[in-house]
């Protein structure tokens, strides 16, 4: 039993090691949306995103390289945001392993 205990931990510790790389990747990414206003002949691109209870709108220019960088940067924060709640689900079990190896 001891050598599972040792498993466990050692995945618990593997698991919170993920975890905190993932939030310095979510710190270094943008927030929020892409959108897009058209203004006569024009279209200019905009980031929003939430600052406590105020939503902020950053101009960000016309269609370029930056824009399309953008959208990545935001497409890799929602997929790290939903590998973040698969890994919570992970430790919230290995919680549960570890308190009923306790009990037994």
């Amino acid at each position: 039993m001891n050598t599972l205990n040792d498993i466990i931990k050692q995945y618990k510790v593997q698991l919170l090691e993920t975890k905190k790389k993932y939030y310095e990747q979510l710190k270094a990414l943008p927030k929020g949306t892409l959108s897009v206003k058209k203004m006569g002949s024009g279209e200019y691109w905009y980031l929003k995103y939430r600052e406590g209870k105020r939503i902020v709108t950053k101009y960000i220019g016309k269609l370029s390289e930056k824009v399309v960088e953008i959208e990545k940067q935001i497409a890799l924060r929602k997929t790290l945001e939903i590998m973040l709640k698969e890994l919570e689900a992970e430790l919230a079990l290995i919680r549960k392993i570890e308190t009923i190896a306790q009990g037994a």
